[in-house]
């Protein structure tokens, strides 16, 4: 009951068609997705947003298309195999907190050796509230296609088609002090 939690995920999306002007084939979409792990502040939230044209001009001879898809994801990457791993492993009869003066682990409950280093299994609690990983992507996507029909003999074609893909991400992991997972035996 400390790790998990009853999660809920909604995706919602709205799209739209419409000929711009009376001329130009026109489609947009808006979306929306929150994807709540079942390991407590395993978060996902992505937004993403779509539009396509697709003129045809010069008597039909030339169509154009153009699509551009942007995508934005914000999540907390949570250990969530350590997490689970630790908590099938560790005794169910020891504590979760531990707030006595001799703790060095930031009020989590630790089986420590003789000589201090970690024994058995981490407390599954620690690893999910000391360490924070934030992750942020965007990323962009599109092509231009260009399809001309020759005028003088309609069945030979030229077509161009360019495309673009990039991303980026941001990653920023940290420990709060004394955390489980950097803990380390004094030499």
């Amino acid at each position: 009951d400390l790790i998990y939690r009853e999660s809920i995920s909604t995706d919602n999306n709205f799209s739209a068609r419409a000929n711009l002007f009376g001329k130009i084939p026109f489609r947009a979409s808006v979306g929306y997705a929150k994807n709540e792990g079942v390991v407590k502040t395993n978060d996902l939230d992505r937004y993403s947003a779509s539009i396509k044209l697709s003129p045809v001009l010069l008597d039909n001879h030339l169509k154009i298309d153009v699509n551009a898809k942007g995508i934005s994801v914000k999540k907390n990457a949570i250990d969530g195999d350590a997490v689970i791993g630790n908590a099938l492993g560790m005794d169910p009869t020891k504590p979760a907190y531990d707030n006595s003066a001799t703790n060095r682990f930031g009020g989590y409950y630790q089986l420590l050796n003789t000589n201090n280093s970690l024994s058995g299994q981490q407390n599954p609690l620690a690893i999910l509230n000391q360490r924070s990983r934030p992750e942020e992507v965007q990323k962009l996507l599109g092509n231009i296609e260009l399809d001309y029909k020759m005028p003088f003999l309609e069945a030979l074609r030229a077509v161009a088609n360019v495309g673009i893909e990039a991303s980026k991400t941001k990653i920023e992991e940290t420990y709060t002090d004394n955390s489980i997972q950097t803990y380390q035996l004094d030499n």
